[in-house]
């Protein structure tokens, strides 16, 4: 029991962190997305939330059949309204959300339903005692964020939703990193990579972060998958860009970007195979790429000038 309660604690640590940076990036940058929607700003989980086994150990907390708020971002709304971590939910915007091992997933149907850039009204439970909470939702970018359980090195998007993976909140080194890790998918999403790769080239999958999930090579046609690489270095250069931006945009420090993936290619030597046979950049391209774009943001900042990246408009 011991050892599930550690894992649930560092496990809702990750959760509560993950969220508060990727609000952070997703407020920050909607002038430049194509879709937005309200942040809620909190999350929610019940005793089921991590599977049936960690169960008693999620009830040692505040956990139990309902769906309960497991973390929150600070200064967001909610705080502001009131809202606290452990307090129950009730109902959203007048709908039940309920109980029991699929009441999160149907939490997140009703949210979807009724989550627009307006106003929340929650029925809330504190220590036995019923509250109503209102209030207005930032407007954030739709590309939900969520935390996976595969300890790998590893973040992906698929076009829609964002995953980070438990090994990689391991792996970075506090919320600056996260936020670069964050950008650099948000930023595939904004140009519509995923889009892209299914329209010129028919091949599924997903952009990914981590080397030893490339794509591409479902093909059995040699120029097609040279063209599928080719265009996956090109699109992650631009996630790269663009991704720098939207971390500065938040108020994140982007300097360390280039060493952030310098200890990326130490665990994935394959960031240095040669780059006709890579669906990322050569190393030495990147790193260069990405110590132009910190001091192209710098050198905006300082003249006051508007942080948007060059050929977006």
């Amino acid at each position: 029991m011991k050892e599930r309660f550690i894992i649930i604690e560092q496990l809702l640590r990750e959760e509560a962190q993950l969220q508060r940076v990727a609000y952070k990036v997703m407020t920050a940058s909607t002038h430049l997305c194509p879709k937005t929607r309200g942040a809620l700003g909190f999350t929610l989980a019940n005793k089921f939330s991590f599977g049936s086994e960690y169960a008693s150990a999620m009830e040692q907390l505040y956990f139990t059949d309902g769906l309960t708020v497991s973390s929150i971002v600070l200064d967001s709304p909610a705080v502001r309204a009131g809202l606290r971590a452990g307090d129950a939910i009730l109902t959203f915007n007048g709908q039940k959300l309920g109980s029991g091992k699929d009441s999160l997933d149907h939490a997140r149907t009703v949210i979807d339903q009724r989550v627009q850039n307006t106003a929340v009204e929650l029925q809330i439970q504190r220590n036995g005692t019923l509250y109503d909470i209102t209030f207005e939702l930032e407007t954030a970018c739709n590309y939900p964020v969520v935390l996976t359980n595969k300890g790998i090195i590893n973040a992906f998007t698929d076009g829609a939703a964002i995953s980070i993976d438990t090994g990689m909140m391991r792996f970075i080194d506090g919320d600056d990193e996260l936020a670069i890790i964050i950008g650099h998918e948000v930023a595939h999403n904004i140009m519509g990579h995923i889009p892209k790769k299914f329209a010129n080239f028919a091949l599924g999958g997903v952009i990914d972060l981590a080397l030893f999930l490339t794509t591409g090579f479902q093909s059995t046609a040699f120029g097609q998958m040279s063209a599928q690489l080719l265009h996956s270095q090109g699109f992650e250069l631009e996630a790269d860009y663009i991704g720098l931006y939207l971390t500065a945009l938040a108020g994140y420090e982007i300097n360390n970007a280039a060493q952030l993936w310098r200890r990326m290619g130490v665990f994935h030597p394959q960031f240095v195979t040669p780059k006709t046979w890579s669906t990322h950049p050569s190393s030495p391209e990147r790193f260069a790429q990405l110590e132009s774009t910190i001091a192209e943001i710098i050198q905006k900042r300082n003249a006051g000038a508007v942080l948007i990246p060059e050929g977006i408009k």
